[in-house]
This record gives structure tokens, C-alpha cells and sequence, in this order.
């Protein structure tokens, strides 16, 4: 995290001009940890990473059973999907963040950031969909 803050600083030091940090930020966070990925090769499945742990992620809906279980079908789904999906869901419905700042983000203009923002919802939806109506 302090690369990013620090790449930030020196890419305004050097007379850059930056109109929206919070976009930015997430831009060169993002490559920091796109370079850090294509250099260790190494990746560990968030299962894995919470059974060594014993970490386990709560929230608001693990009360109702139901709730719980499409939200983790939901969340394998997810995995399932092209990182390029997966990070166009994660910034909008995770990191609740506006179309403009995540065609800043990931550097395609709004209207394509909102096409495939459409294509990766209606992916997720028609996988569910197969999902559930198998059992019904």
C-alpha cells in the first residue's frame, strides 16, 4: 500500500496532474498488484487462505441460511468468471464506486465500462440461473 502512495507522490512531484485521486490510487494500486501477481506466479484460493487462518468472513445475512448460501454461490460464481468480470463487479457492487471512476480505474471510456459492466452482470445471472433451476 505505501508503493501506491508513494508512486502517486512522485508522478505529482515530477508536475503531473492528478484530477481524481481516489481514482488514481486505485489505478496504480491496481497495476502494483497486477506487477506483484505476473512476479510470484503464486496464487492461494480465499478457502484456503481462511481454513489455515481459521479466519471466517461474517456478515449481516449469515443468519438467514438461505441468504448465506447464494451468497457464497454467488461468490463462486464470481470466481468462475474472467479477472477483468470479476474486478468490473467487485469496484461496482463491493466498492460502490460510480461508472466514471471505474472507466478512470481500469482506463476504457464510460459507455464500454458500463457495456461490460452489463456483460459481466448478465454472466453472473445466467450462471446462477443454470445453478438454481437444476434443482427446482
Amino acid at each position: 500500500m505505501q508503493d501506491a502512495f508513494t508512486q502517486t507522490w512522485q508522478y505529482i512531484v515530477r508536475g503531473n496532474e492528478v484530477d481524481n485521486l481516489q481514482a488514481f490510487l486505485y489505478k496504480v494500486s491496481r497495476n502494483l498488484i497486477i506487477n506483484y501477481g505476473t512476479r510470484t506466479k503464486k496464487t492461494e484460493s480465499l478457502d484456503d487462505i481462511s481454513e489455515q487462518s481459521g479466519f471466517e468472513i461474517e456478515d449481516e445475512y449469515n443468519s438467514n441460511s438461505e441468504n448465506a448460501s447464494e451468497g457464497r454461490m454467488l461468490l463462486e460464481f464470481i470466481h468462475t468468471l474472467e479477472n477483468n468480470m470479476k474486478e468490473l463487479l467487485l469496484l461496482r457492487y463491493v466498492e460502490e464506486l460510480p461508472i466514471k471512476e471505474i472507466a478512470k480505474i481500469i482506463g476504457l471510456s464510460s459507455n464500454n465500462t458500463t457495456v461490460k459492466l452489463h456483460r459481466a452482470t448478465k454472466k453472473l445471472r445466467e450462471l446462477y440461473e443454470s445453478k438454481t433451476h437444476k434443482y427446482e
